[in-house]
């Protein structure tokens, strides 16, 4: 059973308030080098008289200390006692007092009257967003973005309180309440069980973990996520698997994912992805498998893929790519299947891709690509070959396709 989650949508302050004192308030009053200077004062002339009227009545022994009779120093001594004491204590009252004032709540005033109120933030939000969101003006961000809902709930809403302190358990369950909200999770999703929950992320609905309890996987297929990819699951720097297929996702492929170092897999087949795939992917190089087919993704493959030494799968078919094949693409000596069909790539294949030795499957058809590729691709020991290598003429002349597609026919 699906549970439900609570926004907790809000208005933001008009500024972050430092929880520390301002610098320019007015410096508290210093009791003890006051009092120093009194008890000195009280002093001064208590031995100007006893050096010139000599011992003290009652003082039959005339014994002194420092010049003064027992008595008489012992009451100094006992009231220079008190007054420190009683300095001590105001000291510490006022500086009690300083840091236990709260910062002025302040709230951010609707951009419409259809935008929620809220109530007035405390503290440990403005603490949090210092650590979450550096450098970003509260009083700037619209209640409604998921940054924002994801804030407000693990600092003010969240059971599990987290410590305010800066840690990858915190950046984590943040990121992941960030990409819950950007995905519509409250409104969409077929199943979310202990999301945003007490439960710890790694007992979160279909997230995995290693031994440390670092998110290690995200698997959400078929779950209807609706909404854009996140920057922020580039913070999940454990993360080696994502699948993320047949779901309702657009907007661009954050290139913020380069940073996940330690993915081997990724998956976000069959969703409305737009824009172009990030050259910065080139710095994958633990990726095993790529799977973005199924989008909208335009331009040209980016040359920077090449790099990826260890990738075994490579996936892009069904999109808008353009222009030709990057010859660096040769340097994948571990690639066992490239899917680039239904694409309007053009030009010849590069030479280079004579040395993907270890092709076992390539699915090339429904492009525009021309020239022959007998004395290339069938020196392949290929187990499926597909492209369009039928009509008169033929755009691709191809001796040992297992299966043709003439693109004019389609």
């Amino acid at each position: 059973m699906s549970e439900s989650v609570d926004t907790g949508a809000g208005h933001p302050p008009d500024r972050p308030v430092d929880l520390e004192q301002a610098s320019t308030a007015a410096p508290p009053y210093n009791y003890v080098s006051s009092d120093i200077s009194l008890i000195s004062a009280l002093v001064t002339p208590l031995e100007q008289n006893t050096q010139k009227d000599g011992p003290a009545v009652g003082d039959t022994d005339g014994a002194t200390i420092c010049g003064l009779s027992k008595k008489k120093f012992w009451i100094i001594v006992g009231c220079a006692g008190l007054i420190v004491v009683i300095a001590i204590v105001a000291a510490i009252a006022v500086s009690a007092g300083d840091a236990q004032q709260p910062p002025t709540p302040i709230s951010m005033a609707p951009s419409n009257s259809s935008a929620p109120t809220s109530a007035p933030l405390g503290p440990r939000m403005f603490a949090m967003s210092e650590i979450l969101l550096p450098g970003v003006d509260l009083s700037s961000m619209d209640p409604s973005t998921p940054q924002y809902k994801a804030l407000q709930w693990i600092a003010n809403r969240d059971p599990l309180e987290l410590e305010v302190v800066l840690n990858a358990e915190l950046i984590e369950r943040y990121s992941l309440a960030v990409f819950f909200f950007s995905t519509s999770g409250r409104d969409s999703w077929r199943l979310k069980s202990r999301w945003l929950t007490s439960a710890h992320q790694c007992n979160w609905y279909r997230v995995g973990c290693n031994y440390r309890k670092q998110v290690t996987s995200i698997s959400l297929t078929s779950n209807g996520l609706r909404g854009e990819i996140p920057t922020e699951l580039g913070n999940l720097l454990s993360l080696d698997s994502m699948e993320l297929n047949f779901n309702k996702l657009n907007g661009t492929i954050p290139s913020e994912l380069s940073r996940l170092e330690q993915l081997t897999n990724l998956y976000i087949v069959a969703n409305s992805l737009t824009g172009t795939i990030p050259s910065e992917f080139g710095n994958l190089t633990n990726l095993n498998e790529l799977w973005l087919g199924t989008n909208s993704l335009m331009s040209t493959i980016p040359s920077e893929l090449g790099s990826l030494s260890a990738l075994q799968v490579l996936v892009l078919y069904e999109n808008k790519l353009t222009g030709s094949l990057p010859s660096q693409l040769g340097g994948l000596a571990q690639l066992t299947e490239i899917g680039i069909s239904d694409n309007l790539l053009s030009g010849s294949i590069p030479s280079e891709l004579n040395q993907l030795s270890n092709i076992k499957g390539a699915f090339f058809y429904n492009n525009d690509f021309d020239g022959g590729l007998d004395t290339l691709l069938c020196e392949w020991n290929v187990d499926n070959f597909y492209a369009d290598c039928l009509g008169t003429p033929p755009e691709i002349v191809c001796g040992c396709c297992i299966f043709s597609f003439p693109s004019a026919l389609l």
